[in-house]
């Protein structure tokens, strides 16, 4: 039996008025009016939404590469001399396979190691914009190729500069909150891209718009 407060203020006052009485020792044994149980609290929680992303988040994480999309429209239109726009267009979460359902089944796709994080990371380049960057560095005039084809083993190795940037720039704009590196893994091909993720894992999809 846990007592209150009040009870055990009672128990002390009888207890001294006895003595000042002359009465016999207090009883060893009190009876006391039962106390209703309390019954738990049960709040109703669907398990599947523990890791959404949240209207705050949403907006501290737009805020964010808002600013990495302007660092990246000045280093990287130095980069290549040329003149570039980059915008957010949107930030969502979904399923890594709802991801890939958005991917074109010819395009570049990269993976990412985060560090110390032990995460990883994938980004998608269309390659109508692809190609016009590696015409600039090739010292082109960012022409667009008239038939969409896969980007041949010279033009992967120039784009890489060009990735490695975007890590550089990724990695500044997360500095302030969360010390984590993004180092470039490798250009994934269409079976590799599959197991890159599990299907249902969770991802942070961040699209952009580059002119």
């Amino acid at each position: 039996k846990v007592l209150t407060q009040e009870e055990i203020d009672a128990l002390f006052r009888r207890a001294q008025a006895r003595t000042a009485q002359g009465n016999s020792p207090a009883p060893s044994a009190v009876a006391l009016p039962p106390q209703p149980a309390k019954r738990p609290e049960v709040t109703t929680r669907d398990i599947r939404q523990g890791s959404q992303l949240g209207k705050e988040h949403v907006r501290a994480v737009s805020m964010l590469h808002d600013s990495f999309a302007r660092n990246l429209t000045h280093n990287l239109g130095a980069y290549l001399r040329g003149v570039f726009e980059v915008n957010l267009v949107s930030v969502e979460q979904l399923s890594y396979t709802e991801f890939l359902q958005r991917v074109p089944e010819v395009t570049y796709f990269a993976s990412f190691n985060l560090m110390p994080a032990d995460s990883v990371a994938a980004m998608q380049i269309d390659l109508p914009l692809a190609f016009p960057i590696i015409d600039l560095m090739l010292g082109g005039l960012g022409q667009v190729e008239s038939e969409l084809r896969e980007i041949t083993e010279i033009e992967e190795q120039i784009l890489e500069s060009v990735v490695r940037i975007i890590c550089r720039e990724l990695q500044a704009a997360w500095q302030p909150l969360l010390d984590v590196e993004f180092n470039f893994d490798s250009r994934q091909q269409q079976a590799q891209i599959l197991q890159l993720m599990p299907p249902n894992e969770k991802v942070m999809s961040l699209s952009f718009e580059i002119r």
